[in-house]
């Protein structure tokens, strides 16, 4: 927005820029001239998708040398004279910046584009700070004075739940004693499809200070339930289940696809059957952490602290001797999201949490319009495991979907998870119906293949990428309009982006506005495999890792990879896989950037087809 001030009043002219490239104002100077306002813009910043190219100042004075802002106005967009500062050495069509010896825009080819980037800065997109989380009153709770022992034997659930409302409804801190271990055995409380004593829905302002003691769950209750909340704060606890979600298993006996194995502790139930549901073992191999899941369809006990396990077939790769993770029956893989996030508002604040312990997914965040931040959140096995091998969850530690805005990872620590560390993507929408070429009915695509309609995450203005039915890029749209059917699916008026040609039933679409865009990882440590998407700064992180996923997989999850750097990072062995699953690819996976990144242990980057990778001559040979 370019703005004038003459006469008190105000005129203003929207520019839009087909180019990347943007100018953003940094320096406005209000001079007084006689009975007149005048505001000359004293300096600009190149950008582009929120990285900082250089500075310019105006190139034009006026006969007292006061700076005055010079343009020609174009279909397309606007011409700037400007005059480069030493930082700035950037310039792109679309946006014209020229020194004042140049002529005008008109007659000046723009500077051409230097082979490599510099080091992107950090992205700063938060609008709501971490401070802004917690209490909205003085009010300390004591949760002792609800009920609740902390004896680690009383069942404190319920009386945790009496304590939480109160501090809901006084908008309080609760506070709980340290040193203390409390054991939750039941709850009456509960928010989305989740019970919890933590359970919160439609609170506003509340801090839940858990002392640092041990808080031990019973199987089939989450740690936190949160929906529909606006600025919550939970910090200082160490969360654990009462029942351990493994077993340590030594192959006995194989015959096909059934294993007997001995266990190190006497399994939670007698049988499993998993034939309707996800559950699989792991091999265990001393000091390096694999992922090669088994899938199982029953577990039985067939004598103390003896199971048999059926497979789904034969090539199950286990021998007589080996040791196995196995799924404990009725815990392990049996509740999924632990902590269940989900349409959230305001700040989100989780603070010196340790989890030691979970049956499956342990955070799911999902549909948020909230800032979040996760410090110092660690996923280790507990101070209190002395078992001969050890592992924390069986699902993914931060599955994060269908996000709007920041998520903010700093001084966390995650170790022997086994599926991904971290999935931040948007969840897919199925195109059920083409209508006039440029309207599409669409539903939630993951619940669509259960047999329900769910509306698709999207606002209007969304940004959205077309995938074929073979998951292979078509390419990417805009919408227009949004019209909500009554059974549960959505129309959508788009706008066509430059590649896209067409689109079909069948066909799936992904939005680049709610995979958590502009959010950080810093200053962590983390073990396994890694799915990320767009617009992601990780900086001072330690990966030991078997393998990252920057994939254009529209058979999964959306949207198309970009705009996601690495600054200063170490990889302990693995790949970094970045390219297409498909076979036929239009698809431009742009900007996934390695700054000052140490690869030991055979760690590399692993390009796919039609990925061209640019080694800047700046870079040293680490």
């Amino acid at each position: 927005i370019v703005a004038f001030v003459e006469g008190g009043s105000r005129r203003k002219r929207l520019i839009f820029f087909r180019a990347l490239f943007r100018i953003r104002v940094v320096e406005i100077v209000f001079h007084r001239l006689g009975d007149r306002s005048i505001q000359h813009v004293h300096y600009f910043v190149v950008e582009r998708k929120g990285r900082t190219y250089g500075k310019a100042r105006n190139g034009i004075v006026d006969d007292e040398g006061v700076p005055q802002v010079s343009w020609t106005a174009y279909d397309n967009g606007l011409n700037l004279i400007l005059e480069y500062q030493e930082d700035l050495h950037f310039t792109s069509e679309g946006i014209v910046v020229v020194p004042l010896t140049e002529t005008t825009p008109e007659e000046t080819e723009a500077p051409t584009e230097p082979e490599t980037d510099p080091v992107p800065e950090p992205i700063n997109r938060a609008e709501y700070p971490k401070e802004q989380a917690g209490a909205k009153t003085e009010t300390v709770l004591n949760a002792a004075d609800f009920g609740v022992k902390g004896d680690g034997k009383t069942d404190d659930g319920i009386a945790i739940g009496r304590a939480i409302e109160a501090a809901i409804e006084q908008k309080a801190t609760l506070r709980f004693e340290s040193g203390k271990t409390y054991y939750i055995g039941s709850t009456d409380r509960s928010a989305g499809p989740f019970g919890s004593p933590f359970a919160m829905n439609g609170a506003e302002g509340v801090t839940v200070d858990g002392g640092g003691s041990v808080f031990r769950f019973a199987p089939g209750i989450s740690y936190f339930a949160l929906t529909a909340n606006k600025d919550i704060r939970i910090c200082n606890m160490k969360l654990d289940l009462s029942v351990s979600p493994y077993l340590v298993g030594t192959v006995k006996a194989v015959n096909g696809a059934n294993v007997t194995y001995t266990t190190d502790m006497e399994p939670h139930q007698t049988y499993v059957d998993s034939r309707n549901s996800v559950n699989f073992s792991i091999k265990y191999n001393e000091g390096t952490q694999q992922r090669p899941h088994q899938f199982i369809n029953t577990v039985q006990k067939t004598a103390s602290k003896e199971v048999k396990v059926e497979y789904q077939h034969e090539n199950h790769g286990y021998s007589v001797g080996d040791k196995v993770f196995l799924p404990n029956p009725g815990v392990g893989n049996a509740l999924s999201e632990i902590m269940y996030i989900s349409a959230n508002t305001g700040c989100m604040v989780f603070e010196n949490i340790e989890v030691w312990a979970a049956p499956s997914f342990i955070a799911n965040v999902r549909e948020n319009d909230a800032e979040i931040y996760f410090e110092n959140v660690d996923y280790v096995p507990g101070a209190e495991n002395d078992r001969e091998i050890k592992m924390v969850s069986w699902r993914d530690g931060y599955h994060v979907k269908d996000n709007r805005r920041p998520i903010h990872w700093n001084e966390c620590d995650v170790d022997v998870l086994f599926d991904d560390v971290f999935n931040v993507s948007s969840t897919l929408g199925y195109i059920t119906s083409v209508k006039n070429g440029n309207r599409i009915t669409v539903t939630q695509y993951e619940l669509y293949t259960y047999g329900s309609f769910h509306p698709f995450s999207c606002r209007e203005g969304d940004v959205i990428d077309v995938f074929s039915s073979k998951g292979v890029y078509a390419g990417e749209a805009t919408i227009r309009r949004i019209i909500e059917n009554p059974n549960g699916t959505m129309d959508l008026v788009l706008d066509y982006g430059e590649s896209l040609r067409k689109m079909e039933e069948g066909w799936l679409v992904g939005n680049r506005d709610t995979c958590a865009p502009g959010s950080t990882i810093t200053n962590s440590r983390f073990t396994g495999t890694f799915r990320f998407r767009r617009e992601i700064r990780i900086e001072n992180c330690v990966f030991d890792m078997l393998i990252t996923w920057i994939r254009e997989d529209g058979s999964v999850e959306g949207p198309l990879p970009g705009n996601l750097d690495y600054v200063n990072c170490t990889f302990n062995g693995g790949s970094i896989d970045i390219g297409a699953a498909g076979a036929s690819v239009r698809a431009a996976i742009t900007d996934i950037g390695f700054w000052g990144c140490t690869f030991n242990k055979g760690a590399h980057v692993a390009p796919g087809r039609n990925v061209v990778v640019t080694e800047a001559d700046t870079w040293t040979e680490e």
